[in-house]
C-alpha cells in the first residue's frame, strides 16, 4: 500500500499560460467547482450569515466533470478547465518532517544481530543501492542516522578522548615511577592490544561498533596494569642492587603468574558472553571481543616487549654490596619476599 493522502494535482499547460490564466484563478475555479464559493455575507439579528453557491453532488463526483468546468478568459469567452490545465492524482505525506530546514524521510529496519550486524547491512547499501539512488535523484542526500550517527559522533570524538586519556595515563605513571621514559615503555603495548581487538572482530565476523570502542578503553586499562606490575617489580629488584639482566629475569618469573591469571580470568569470564546466541547478547559482543582478543594478543607482547625495552635503558651502577647480598641470599628467602610483595 502507498503511504500518504491521495490528492488531485492541477498544473497550467502552455495554452493556459498563453491565455493569461494564473495559478490563483485556477485554484479558485477548482475550489468553487468541487467545493463552494462565497458570494455575499448578511447580518441577521446581529449574526453574520454567509451566502454560498455549491454544485449538486452528482455534478462534482468525477474527474471528467471537473475538466468540463468553464473558466472565463475574456468578456463572454470561456474555456474548459481540461483545455488549460493538466489534472493528475498524486500522494503527499500527511506529516512533513524537517531537519536543519531540510525535508527528511526516515527509513527504519529491525536487524537481528545474530544473523548479520547492522553496520554490514549499511555498508552493503552504500556499495550497491545508495550510488544508484544518487544517480537517479542527485538532489537527494542519503545518510545514516540513529545508531550509525551515534557511532560516527563517538568516532569523531574518540581520537580526542584517546589522546587526552593517554596523556593522563602518562602523567599518572610518570609521577610514581619518577621517570619520563618508563611510562612510554608501558604504553607501547597499547597499540598491540588494539591490533588484537581488530583481528578478533575479523575472527568473530563482527563489525566494529560503538561498544567495540568502549571495550578498547577497558582493554587499555588492563594492559597498562599488567605492564605496570612487571615494571614496578623490576625497579624494586634493581634498586636492591640486582643487575639489570638478573632483575629482568627475576621480575618476569615473579610476575608471570599474576599477569597470566589476569588474562585467564578475564577471558574465562567473558567466554559465556562470546558463546551466547541471543539477540540481546549481540549488542555486548563487540565490547567483549575487544577486551578478550586485545588481552590475549597483548599479554605475551607485554612479557617480551617490556623486558626488551627495559634492557636498552641506561641505569646507575649497581652497588656491589647490595648485589652480593642479593646473590648470596637463600632462594627460599627470595621467593618468600617476592610472594609477600606480590600479595
Amino acid at each position: 500500500t502507498q503511504a500518504g493522502t491521495r490528492q488531485l494535482k492541477a498544473t497550467l499547460n502552455q495554452r493556459g499560460i498563453q491565455l493569461g490564466i494564473d495559478k490563483r484563478t485556477l485554484a479558485t475555479t477548482i475550489g468553487g467547482a468541487f467545493g463552494e464559493i462565497e458570494i455575499h455575507r448578511l447580518l441577521n439579528s446581529g449574526e453574520e450569515l454567509r451566502v454560498l453557491i455549491r454544485l449538486p453532488e452528482k455534478e462534482k463526483s468525477t474527474l471528467s466533470q471537473l475538466r468540463e468546468t468553464p473558466i472565463q478568459v475574456a468578456h463572454d469567452q470561456y474555456v474548459t478547465l481540461g483545455e488549460v490545465s493538466d489534472l493528475s492524482y498524486s500522494r503527499e505525506p500527511e506529516v512533513l518532517y524537517r531537519r536543519n530546514r531540510e525535508q527528511v524521510v526516515s527509513i527504519f529496519w529491525r536487524q537481528d544481530r545474530s544473523i548479520q550486524a547492522p553496520e554490514k547491512v549499511w555498508q552493503t547499501l552504500q556499495e550497491t543501492l545508495v550510488p544508484e539512488l544518487k544517480r537517479q535523484f542527485p538532489e537527494v542526500t542519503i545518510q545514516a542516522t540513529g545508531e550509525f550517527e551515534e557511532i560516527a559522533e563517538v568516532q569523531s570524538g574518540f581520537k580526542k578522548a584517546m589522546i587526552l586519556t593517554l596523556a593522563l595515563v602518562y602523567i599518572l605513571l610518570a609521577i610514581p615511577l619518577k621517570s619520563y621514559w618508563q611510562p612510554l615503555i608501558i604504553m607501547s603495548v597499547i597499540p598491540f592490544g588494539f591490533a588484537g581487538a581488530i583481528y578478533g572482530h575479523g575472527i568473530m565476523d563482527l563489525s566494529f561498533s560503538l561498544l567495540s570502542m568502549f571495550g578498547l578503553m577497558a582493554m587499555t586499562g588492563v594492559v597498562v596494569n599488567d605492564s605496570l606490575v612487571l615494571m614496578t617489580r623490576f625497579n624494586q629488584l634493581h634498586k636492591q642492587g640486582m643487575a639489570v639482566k638478573d632483575a629482568l629475569i627475576a621480575a618476569g618469573k615473579s610476575r608471570l603468574r599474576a599477569i597470566f591469571l589476569t588474562t585467564v580470568t578475564t577471558v574465562c569470564g567473558l567466554l559465556p558472553l562470546l558463546s551466547e546466541t541471543s539477540e540481546q547478547a549481540q549488542y555486548l559482543k563487540p565490547a567483549a571481543v575487544s577486551l578478550v582478543f586485545g588481552e590475549i594478543f597483548a599479554t605475551p607482547i607485554t612479557l617480551i616487549l617490556i623486558p626488551l625495552f627495559l634492557s636498552l635503558g641506561k641505569y646507575k651502577p649497581v652497588d656491589a654490596s647490595k648485589a652480593e647480598s642479593s646473590k648470596t641470599a637463600p632462594p627460599e628467602a627470595s621467593v618468600a619476599k617476592s610472594t609477600i610483595e606480590a600479595s
